[in-house]
């Protein structure tokens, strides 16, 4: 009987020790998970503010252009050929003088030279706009994830502390059933707790 409580002793001892090492390193992974959920989250935030500068860039080249354009095909239709050439030489970017051209050459079905199929109008500001979008989609779905997986770490560690609590007063009932079966469940709260933390990604 007395060499049973010893060893009961020597084992709860012993899981005492390793249920409070393991919440610490459950709350070091949350910590930096916490950090990994701050950084994409800033990411995002950042990439979805110069997204939408980019598109409002966008969308100001597309009106500007389309002002010219107007002016360019009215003075076209009123013979006024000294004003369309200055539209076309000084006021049009290189790129909508090519677009007009490609329009007037192979684009005759549209009404306008700003569709889809024109190779020859492209908005960088748009394109730019939409890699931000996506990286800020991306960002943010990172963001999340380390997010869930620190709240995971943080339950685990509560889970260890409770572990923790029910071996350290296992020793202090002297009624040996009484502390066989606090022993076997915080063993088992402390081992499924820790499979379940080792199961989960490491920050890196």
């Amino acid at each position: 009987h007395d060499r049973l409580e010893a060893r009961l002793e020597l084992i709860a001892d012993i899981l005492v020790g390793l249920a409070a090492t393991a919440p610490a390193w459950g709350a070091f992974q949350a910590g930096q998970y916490d950090g990994q959920m701050l950084t994409s989250f800033t990411e995002a935030n950042l990439n979805l503010t110069d997204s939408n500068a980019y598109y409002s860039e966008g969308t100001q080249t597309y009106i500007e252009d389309e002002l010219i354009f107007l002016r360019y095909v009215e003075a076209v239709n009123e013979d006024d050929l000294e004003l369309a050439a200055y539209l076309r030489e000084s006021l049009m970017s290189d790129q909508l003088f090519a677009a007009i051209e490609w329009w007037e050459t192979d684009g005759a079905e549209y009404d306008t030279p700003f569709v889809e199929e024109n190779p020859n109008y492209v908005i960088e500001s748009y394109a730019l706009a939409n890699e931000l979008a996506a990286a800020t989609d991306e960002s943010f779905e990172a963001g999340e994830e380390a997010n869930s997986t620190g709240d995971t770490y943080n339950l685990i560690t509560v889970l260890l502390a409770a572990a923790l609590f029910v071996l350290g007063i296992a020793t202090s009932f002297k009624v040996l059933p009484v502390r066989i079966g606090l022993i076997a469940m915080g063993a088992t709260i402390f081992v499924g707790s820790t499979i379940w933390m080792l199961t989960l990604p490491m920050a890196s």
